[in-house]
C-alpha cells in the first residue's frame, strides 16, 4: 500500500430503531457493530453502508404494513442514511464517507426521492458539523460485476433494463476509487445527478480533493 493513502473500514448498517422500551436495539448495536466502531476509532475515515431502518424488539421485526417497500422488500426509508451518518461519526469519532445507499424500485421518480431525501439529510449531519466526506451511491454497475447475489439494482428490473437502472450521478468520494475525475468535470446528467450536486458537500479528505464518480450507463 502507497504511504500516505487515507485507510478506514466499511460497516453495512441499518438504521436501528426501538420498537418498545423493552426493545434490545442497544444490546444489537453493541453486538452487530461495536466491535468495528472502536476498531475505526483508529482509522483515517468510516464507510457507512446505509439503505434502511430496522426496528427492533427482541430481534428485527418486519416494516410496518402500511410501509412502502422497495423490491428486495425493505422499507423505503432515505432518512436510515442521516441517522447512521449520525451514530457511526459519534461513536468513532472519525470523518465519514457514504459508501452504499440507494434503492431496487423500477420507478424513476421513486429512486430520485429517495436519493433527495437521502442527500438532505446528509446535508443537516454538515449543517451540524458532522465530518461528512463523501456520498456513494450504489448503482447495478457494482453489484452485476461483484456480487453472487441480487441486491439493490440487481433487483430493480428485468435483464432487459439493466442499462437503464443504473443512472449517471455524479458522487463525492475519498481519493481512491475505481474511476478518477477533475473536481470540475460533471458527469450526472440525471435528476438524481442533479440532487448529487446540490447537496454541495464536495470536499477534501486530509487535504486532497474529493474527486466526482460517475457509475455511466450509456
Amino acid at each position: 500500500m502507497r504511504a500516505g493513502i487515507p485507510v478506514g473500514l466499511s460497516l453495512a448498517m441499518s438504521d436501528d430503531q426501538p420498537a418498545s422500551s423493552s426493545s434490545r436495539v442497544e444490546e444489537k448495536r453493541a453486538a452487530v457493530y461495536g466491535p468495528f466502531l472502536e476498531a475505526a476509532r483508529k482509522d483515517d475515515f468510516f464507510g457507512v453502508q446505509t439503505y434502511t431502518r430496522a426496528i427492533v424488539a427482541e430481534k428485527d421485526v418486519p416494516p410496518p404494513k402500511d410501509a412502502e417497500l422497495t423490491q428486495t422488500g425493505w422499507e423505503f426509508y432515505p432518512e436510515a442514511l442521516e441517522h447512521t451518518v449520525r451514530y457511526a461519526a459519534q461513536k468513532t469519532g472519525v470523518p465519514i464517507v457514504v459508501t452504499e445507499n440507494g434503492i431496487a424500485k423500477d420507478d424513476d421518480e421513486r429512486r430520485v426521492e429517495y436519493v433527495r431525501r437521502a442527500l438532505s439529510g446528509v446535508q443537516r449531519c454538515l449543517d451540524d458539523h458532522v465530518d461528512v466526506r463523501g456520498y456513494i451511491r450504489d448503482t447495478q454497475m457494482r453489484t452485476v460485476k461483484s456480487s453472487p447475489v441480487p441486491h439493490t439494482w440487481a433487483t430493480s428490473r428485468a435483464a432487459t433494463r439493466c442499462n437503464r437502472a443504473a443512472k449517471r450521478v455524479a458522487l463525492g468520494m475519498p481519493p481512491v476509487c475505481n474511476r478518477l475525475y477533475p473536481p470540475a468535470l460533471d458527469r450526472a446528467g440525471d435528476a438524481a445527478g442533479r440532487a448529487a450536486r446540490q447537496a454541495g458537500f464536495y470536499g477534501t479528505l486530509h487535504g486532497q480533493p474529493a474527486c466526482r464518480f460517475s457509475c455511466a450507463s450509456r
